[in-house]
């Protein structure tokens, strides 16, 4: 029965039991005797609670390198073997590690990548985003089916990490299809509620048995597999771009968004140190692959909210963390090449330990930065810091030959969109590839971030198209939502030439 308000929860728990093993008399009676001896705790279970209680002692844990293997525990069942049939791939975010076990005991038949708390989520389904197939799941492949979430979990709720993953939907729309599965230990109908209106399609309370949790995963990975075939033979609807190009929708998005910039600094300065320590330490030789994930989504997340200062920093500690020997490469789109170094006027790295310092500094200079940027802008609306995100006409009224910039703009890209179509249609990729780039590099410049965002997004899928024409559909409606963007950055900056009290207003 439901328990009374204030009255906490209860739990319980089906588990599989493996059967003993026949004993003889004799070892049956030394077993029993040994048992009785033990003090009650040793008896109650041959889990490692050392570990367990060591893990609760120190609190949440620093973010640590994404991997299929896991992140959380060493002993979670493993993934199904290669000779059986692939069933689907499941991310399972939870900071517990028994309810992580139990999980993944529950879901032993699919393919499951851990994560260890709402930050990673985040992070991880970005990079997954970034990759040549995101909607697709295969055994070796990036994409997922299906998601677990916990719902109270470090850095990020689990509401939390749901509803910036669903504003994802600009770079592409499985964002806002992908099923996501919560999971609560609170009992209460609003609690629940408030899960499905951050973008859950359903939301358990613990404890849940094997069979409804099993018959909800199964039913969701098959939705999403038809998802992916209409995806390829159709076009979709356009209200799968509900993120628009990325800026925030409303203001709880807004505050999200804000606070994903706090919490990734954060962890990016404890992740960074305690690498700079396994280097120091000869445990390590390379910087690790979780912090250019980091950093990539960190870009996104600045670009969303207009913050072009922010952004450049960003982007010059990318520079910085490939320049370096031995630094793994996500290749994400949109990244700085490390030729691109070169252009700063400062010495590269050449060590991973220089690096490590480098990036150190770099993080005080992005902290100061963010929060500058958050004062300026705490009393904006969404809409405000939506608009401000299309073009910062304050930023391009004082470049120098501003004017001239600007009608150069209008002039390079007003046919542009017809230019697009029209080589769609030879299937010109490169020259499509090569005006999309350029037009990217444009928007940046006269600070029409949400257009450079849109181009980037065109062309990682243009990428996509090269490999396969499964990917065309959507294709068209990225440059459909690209045309718009444009439009309106074109519109704002004719006005802001033929304004009646001059240049700048």
């Amino acid at each position: 029965p439901p328990p009374a308000e204030k009255s906490g929860s209860c739990f319980f728990w089906e588990m599989p039991v493996d059967v003993a093993p026949q004993m003889s008399a004799e070892a049956e009676a030394s077993s029993g005797a040994k048992m009785r001896a033990a003090p009650l705790h040793a008896r109650a279970s041959n889990y490692n609670r050392t570990k367990f209680n060591d893990d609760l002692a120190r609190g949440p844990a620093v973010p640590r390198r994404l991997s299929e293997k896991g992140d959380a525990s060493d002993d979670l069942p493993p993934n199904p073997q290669r000779s059986s049939p692939f069933l689907g791939k499941v991310m399972l975010v939870e900071d517990d590690p028994m309810s992580q076990h139990v999980t993944s005991l529950f879901l032993a038949q699919y393919h499951r990548v851990m994560v260890s708390n709402g930050l990673d989520a985040v992070v991880h389904f970005y990079a997954i985003l970034s990759s040549p197939a995101p909607a697709y799941a295969s055994r070796d492949g990036a994409g997922i089916d299906c998601c677990v979430m916990d719902c109270d979990m470090p850095y990020l709720s689990g509401p939390e990490a749901t509803q910036l993953m669903r504003s994802m939907a600009h770079r592409h729309p499985y964002a806002a299809e992908l099923p996501i599965v919560g999971a609560t230990a609170h009992a209460l109908e609003s609690e629940r509620q408030k899960c499905i209106l951050a973008g859950m399609n359903v939301c358990l309370t613990k404890p849940f048995s094997q069979k409804a949790i099993q018959q909800i995963v199964q039913d969701f990975i098959e939705r999403a597999r038809e998802w992916q075939n209409q995806c390829c033979v159709s076009s979709l609807p356009p209200k799968t771009f509900c993120g628009g190009s990325g800026s925030p929708t409303c203001e709880a998005e807004l505050l999200v968004q804000r606070k994903l910039t706090k919490v990734l600094i954060t962890a990016l300065i404890s992740h960074i140190k305690k690498q700079q320590v396994q280097v120091l330490s000869g445990a390590s030789d390379e910087l690790s692959l979780a912090t250019e994930a980091y950093l990539h989504t960190m870009r996104w997340v600045c670009s969303s909210l207009g913050d072009f200062a922010s952004i450049e920093a960003v982007d010059e500690m990318l520079i910085l963390l490939l320049s370096a020997p031995n630094s793994p490469k996500l290749s994400a789109p949109g990244s700085p090449k490390p030729e691109a170094s070169q252009s700063l006027g400062r010495t590269r790295a050449v060590t991973p330990t220089g690096a490590s310092e480098a990036l150190l500094s770099r993080l005080t200079k992005l902290a100061m930065l963010t929060s500058d940027f958050a004062s300026r802008t705490a009393d904006l609306s969404y809409s405000e810091v939506a608009l401000q995100a299309s073009v910062r006409v304050a930023d391009l009224v004082d470049l120098p030959g501003a004017r001239e910039l600007a009608s150069k703009f209008v002039e390079l890209h007003l046919e542009l969109v017809d230019e697009l179509r029209t080589l769609c249609s030879a299937r010109e990729w490169s020259s499509y590839y090569s005006k999309v780039h350029s037009l990217k590099g444009a928007a940046r410049l006269i600070g029409a971030i949400s257009c450079a965002q849109s181009a980037e997004v065109v062309e990682l899928q243009v990428g996509r198209v090269m490999h396969s024409d499964d990917h065309l559909p959507l294709l068209t409606l990225f440059e459909e939502r690209l045309a718009t963007d444009l439009a309106l950055v074109l519109q704002r900056v004719k006005d802001l030439l033929t304004a009646p009290g001059g240049w700048g207003f």
